[in-house]
């Protein structure tokens, strides 16, 4: 069992389908928490959390939703290997601007 993250981003998703393919199928995310018919999934990747869930036509938006979705978000996520995400990598469904990183080790640094 996963905990869970104290902090998780929510994302509107135009095909939750989709974005879970993209996340769980390229990525390496698992489904920790699905309802199917509300179209929402929440994900987990080694404590790397996000949730995804479909635009409804009667849903509350603060502002009208252009693509790509989440113009200015950038999240950073670390992923055990980089290169075989990026073989495959085109874009988020949605376009949201992915970073994704991979540990290479311990360098040293100044404060």
């Amino acid at each position: 069992m996963h905990e869970w993250a104290k902090l998780v981003p929510e994302l509107s998703v135009s095909d939750v389908a989709a974005s879970q393919r993209f996340w769980v199928g390229l990525i390496g995310f698992e489904v920790m928490y699905a309802r199917p018919e509300e179209g929402f999934v929440y994900l987990n990747l080694a404590g790397a959390q996000v949730m995804l869930e479909a635009v409804q036509a009667d849903q509350w938006l603060p502002a009208p939703l252009v693509r790509p979705f989440g113009n200015g978000l950038n999240l950073q996520i670390e992923v055990p290997a980089l290169a075989p995400i990026l073989a495959r990598l085109a874009q988020d469904p949605d376009g949201y601007l992915l970073r994704l990183v991979e540990v290479l080790g311990n360098r040293p640094y100044v404060v």
